[in-house]
């Protein structure tokens, strides 16, 4: 499906279950996925994911798009800045709530004050959204 044909959000439910996969690397994937959105009228500037690995230097690997940079892989060493970053994220507090959290930036509260918020805000972005997918084996 086209940008440019009619797109649904049930089209991008639809694509991610079934046709994503086929484009093999999930770099690919994420380049579409900004794509789509984009096609649905939702103006998305970066996508992440990340997830736990077993390594003694890393304690993450994760994917990141931009819209004009592209995907690309990134890996979460070991540190203990990356660590406190980690620790004061929206991102931690998602998965360990099992909640989505969107916050606007600006309003002046305990989320304003975190690093990746500041960061972003200086960078131009104006929301961040973060969701948990947990994945579990009954």
């Amino acid at each position: 499906m086209s940008n440019s044909e009619s797109f649904s959000i049930c089209d991008l439910m639809a694509w991610l279950s079934k046709d994503a996969k086929m484009l093999g690397r999930p770099c690919r994937i994420f380049a579409v996925l900004g794509e789509h959105l984009q096609a649905l009228g939702i103006e998305v500037d970066r996508i992440s994911t990340g997830i736990s690995i077993l390594d003694p230097n890393y304690h993450g690997e994760g994917l990141i798009w931009e819209r004009g940079v592209g995907p690309r892989v990134r890996y979460f060493e070991r540190t203990p800045d990356t660590s406190e970053s980690y620790n004061q994220s929206l991102w931690k507090r998602s998965i360990e709530t099992g909640q989505t959290i969107r916050h606007k930036f600006g309003h002046h509260d305990e989320f304003d004050q975190l690093m990746i918020i500041q960061e972003l805000k200086v960078r131009g972005y104006t929301d961040y959204v973060a969701v948990p997918m947990t994945f579990w084996m009954e």
